[in-house]
């Protein structure tokens, strides 16, 4: 599947909203079948955008949540500590 440079940001951009791909597909006017396959392939700009949307978001996210631990919310101390363990866990495999 061949896509513009515009249409790989756009797909930065609606992976960064956590938008489904199927979502994503849909609002572009890709094949769905076709745009799924193409996000298999870890070597298609596709794919990288798609990630690098998702973790662009997640991390700003992240990086919130952790600023407001840091200022004593319990909550977000809750959350960071999710965040750890998942770490922890990644890191120990």
């Amino acid at each position: 599947m061949r896509l513009s440079d515009e249409q790989i940001e756009k797909i930065k951009e609606y992976a960064g909203l956590f938008l489904t791909p199927r979502e994503i597909a849909c609002l572009m006017d890709l094949p769905i079948g076709e745009f799924t396959e193409v996000l298999q392939d870890p070597l298609h700009p596709a794919a990288t955008a798609y990630l690098k949307g998702k973790a662009q978001s997640k991390y700003e996210i992240r990086k919130k949540v952790i600023d407001l631990a840091k200022k004593g919310s319990p909550q977000a101390e809750n959350l960071a500590d999710k965040y750890i363990e998942e770490q922890r866990l990644y890191d120990d495999e």
